[in-house]
């Protein structure tokens, strides 16, 4: 009951009682009958209950437990009769297809699979053939189940493009003596700067139509302190800042702008970008600019963004409380750029980023970007944008450093809220990459299922040969709803030559038919893991791993042809990895074919040679363990001198790649 209110000393502890006010002042038992106790009652006095500021009823207290208990008992008890509703309901439906359509049995033999029907009409059995209905109860191992011994596949290595890893350093540096005495714009000079103008001013132009100048134009006037944050922003020159704006805007190709003005672009050049979101900027694109963009040369790729970051970090204090969309957009950079992070600080890094991605996507759904609210189509969009690319980016982080998931998957908001499209403003380059991007979230989410099953499985029950094909059939469809122009023909000329006004349509184009093939790679190596050489199981699986494998060498071979030097900055190493442990798996087991594919093996490495990316630590590893597999010197013993101007930085003391590495890391799931 309602306590009243007079001033009370504060100090004193609430008392619970039972009594009524009248047997509290005779200090005589009380059977704390209400509304009446019988003492009262018989005295025919009032009975009062209510007591001083100190006192709480505790009866009043046990009785609204009481309520609250039965409403849940018939809350649960409603559930439960639904449910049971819904599962008859759904046999029921079963029994009358099983009854339609159990006119045919499934068997698999040493020569494949066997239909045995009483069919006799064409028609009957064409109408079979496009059912897509399996009897219940075949008579045969159909319902095969797979034992899952491992996770799926993963490197040990992180390998997402955007995490801008680089494995190397220098031990007499720090993030603080850097803050200190580094001078940013040293080793880049305005020259240096416009050589690289072109091609960015011609693919990025789109992203602010409505300003004057490129946001890759070179001002010479020093930026404002108020937009940095940084002390000494004095030796930042302005034209730095514009450069790594461009480098973000044109290779952070998870997100996209959905806004016609406002862009990102426009704040930064009239100083109303969020100074938050704008070091957050700063500090991703100076790592990614270092390792792929030959920014900051001869710099350590690790701590030229370093000190951006630092003032992110002491800006983000006082951004806890507030859910606003600058912060959501920083919080995910700053993951990006804890998530790459190396040295004996990895770990601490990983739990980091982890942070920062687990409150991004609190803001998230505290902004509602889970539910189509917005009226608006733009920041519907928008929202639609931020929530699937936390969705891609938590998927990506449990993947690498097996955190575990926080985002509902299908079962909630990820069927309520629709994937990001195009805008009517939206055209060229920046279309390309939203459908691109939208694709990307689609096939992540069938990936994202898979690394689910594939955990209940080792902890709870294996999994039926109908739940791979049930995954492989989503895979495929997911392709055949590509648009037009990521279907892959490798007979078409475009792949023989680079197109700088279509380049990045192709490289949407080559990396969704690259994740297609590597996820069914990923899914059949469950079939591989679980079966014995030589079943008809697992010699079709070993057919389908066999062409995707093939085929992703084909892409990168059409990879290296058709795009220029700057897309290989999204270039990913696991599809290339998990191909090279299949090859290795058919020369070690003396395949037949083991001549042709040692030349496949080849043909990859030369690629990677001829790459922006050979002084990656992570290249040159692979190329080792390329060379160790088909019998080749390796690349130390080839004495190559071809080293780009960053490779000074490359760690000696890095360990050498296992065929281990390349086999099962404890961080995939």
């Amino acid at each position: 009951m309602p306590l009243q209110n007079f001033n009370a000393p504060v100090s004193k502890k609430i008392r619970m009682t039972l009594a009524c006010g009248r047997c509290r002042e005779k200090k005589v038992k009380c059977d704390f009958a209400h509304p009446s106790c019988l003492r009262c009652q018989k005295a025919n006095a009032t009975c009062s209950y209510a007591g001083s500021p100190t006192q709480l009823d505790l009866f009043n207290l046990i009785q609204v437990n009481e309520t609250v208990n039965l409403l849940q008992k018939r809350v649960r008890s409603l559930e439960n009769e639904l449910q049971s509703i819904h599962e008859k309901k759904e046999q029921s439906e079963l029994r009358g297809k099983s009854e339609e359509h159990n006119q045919w049995n499934l068997t698999i033999t040493n020569q494949g699979l066997r239909i045995d029907t009483d069919i006799v009409s064409m028609d009957d059995l064409y109408q079979l053939f496009n059912s897509n209905l399996i009897s219940p109860t075949p008579s045969s191992p159909c319902d095969e189940m797979i034992v899952i011994k491992e996770k799926l596949w993963k490197s040990e290595y992180k390998t997402f493009p955007l995490y801008n890893i680089w494995e190397g350093g220098t031990p007499s540096l720090s993030s603080s003596s850097l803050s200190q005495h580094h001078h940013y714009g040293d080793n880049i000079t305005s020259d240096d700067y416009n050589e690289h103008h072109h091609h960015h001013d011609k693919n990025c132009q789109q992203f602010d139509s409505n300003n004057d100048s490129s946001f890759f134009y070179p001002h010479q006037c020093q930026p404002s302190p108020s937009l940095l944050g940084v002390k000494d922003s004095q030796h930042v020159p302005k034209f730095v800042l514009d450069r790594l704006i461009g480098v973000y805007q044109e290779c952070f190709i998870c997100l996209n702008e959905p806004w016609h003005d406002d862009t990102l672009s426009h704040r930064y050049f009239h100083e109303e970008l969020d100074p938050l979101l704008a070091n957050a900027i700063f500090a991703w694109s100076a790592r990614h600019g270092a390792i792929y963009h030959d920014l900051f040369q001869g710099q350590d790729p690790n701590l030229v963004g370093e000190p951006f970051f630092e003032k992110t970090k002491e800006l983000l204090k006082d951004r806890f409380t507030t859910s606003n969309i600058d912060t959501v957009h920083a919080l995910l950079i700053i993951h990006n750029y804890m998530m790459g992070k190396t040295g004996i600080d990895r770990n601490q890094a990983e739990s980091e980023a982890y942070m920062y991605l687990g409150l991004a996507i609190r803001m998230t759904l505290d902004l509602k970007m889970n539910q189509e609210i917005e009226t608006t189509p733009i920041k519907k969009e928008r929202n639609r944008r931020f929530y699937w690319l936390a969705y891609f980016l938590e998927t990506l982080c449990t993947l690498n450093i097996g955190k575990p998931m926080s985002l509902p998957d299908d079962n909630n908001n990820s069927k309520t809220v629709g994937f990001p499209a195009p805008l009517n403003h939206e055209i060229g380059p920046i279309r390309w990459r939203v459908e691109f991007m939208s694709q990307r979230f689609r096939v992540i989410r069938i990936y994202r299922r898979l690394m689910e099953l594939t955990t209940v499985a080792l902890e709870k029950q294996p999994l039926s040969l109908q739940t791979i094909n049930a995954l492989d059939k989503q895979v495929k469809d997911w392709y055949a709803g590509l648009e037009f122009h990521f279907r892959y023909d490798p007979h078409d000329p475009k792949w023989k030559t680079t197109n700088q006004a279509t380049w990045m349509r192709d490289l949407g184009c080559l990396k969704l038919n690259i994740e297609y093939h590597y996820t069914m790679m990923q899914i059949y190596s469950l079939v591989l893991a679980s079966s014995s050489p030589g079943t008809p199981m697992n010699i079709s699986a070993l057919q389908i791993s066999r062409f995707s494998a093939d085929k992703i060498l084909e892409l990168i071979g059409s990879w290296s042809i058709s795009l220029p030097k700057e897309a290989w900055c999204y270039f990913a190493l696991e599809p290339v990895m998990v191909t090279i442990r299949l090859y290795t798996q058919f020369i070690e087991q003396r395949d037949e074919d083991s001549l042709v594919i040692k030349g496949r093996m080849k043909r990859i490495a030369v690629i990677l040679e001829d790459s922006p990316v050979i002084h990656s630590h992570m290249v040159r590893k692979i190329l080792d363990t390329i060379y160790t597999s088909i019998g080749a010197a390796s690349l130390e013993e080839q004495s190559l001198q071809a080293t780009p101007s960053l490779d000074y930085w490359s760690s000696n003391l890095m360990t050498a790649l296992s065929p281990s590495d390349f086999m099962q890391s404890p961080h995939g799931a």
